[in-house]
């Protein structure tokens, strides 16, 4: 007997199983009968979310990245400033400051997120986990080009440049 190679769904694998077993009782009958699962096996499948890392923009005026939702440079010299985390982005994604301004970040997800630098930040900083409508906020006194990400879905990505 030659065999294709195929794929067989659960229902189909115990079907063939089946009538392996009932040609093979036939064929000999001085063989013991092997026991057929009444059951399919069951699978489950987690989900997975595949994205590519969101580019960072470095200029000041708005660009898409790979993906549709659009990444922006805001300048403020303002001693306040506001980055929204939302679909699985920071908003804006690149922030330049003058050093003494607060940054307060605000979860809009119902998905848990945090913010976090990488290296090579002048200062680490790292929110704890914020739930949907937490805020972190962090006051950047060192000038420099500061790097985070969201620790659980590191392909978000954001900057903050001090400059003085």
């Amino acid at each position: 007997m030659q065999v294709f190679p195929c794929l067989v769904s659960g229902a189909a694998f115990a079907f063939l199983l089946i009538a392996a077993v009932s040609i093979a009782g036939c064929v000999s009958s001085s063989q013991p009968t092997v026991p057929v699962p009444t059951s399919s096996p069951s699978i489950t499948v987690s989900p997975t979310i595949e994205a590519a890392p969101i580019p960072i923009a470095t200029t000041m005026v708005m660009t898409e990245s790979t993906s549709s939702s659009p990444v922006t440079t805001v300048v403020s010299t303002s001693q306040n400033v506001s980055v929204s985390i939302q679909n699985y982005a920071f908003i804006p994604g690149s922030v330049t400051i003058q050093p003494g301004t607060t940054v307060t970040w605000t979860n809009l997800d119902p998905i848990y997120h945090t913010v976090t630098s990488t290296e090579p930040s002048p200062v680490a900083f790292n929110s704890p986990v914020l739930h949907q409508g937490d805020t972190f906020q962090f006051t950047f006194t060192q000038p420099g080009t500061y790097h985070y990400i969201c620790n659980i879905h590191p392909f978000m990505r954001g900057i903050v440049i001090v400059s003085s």
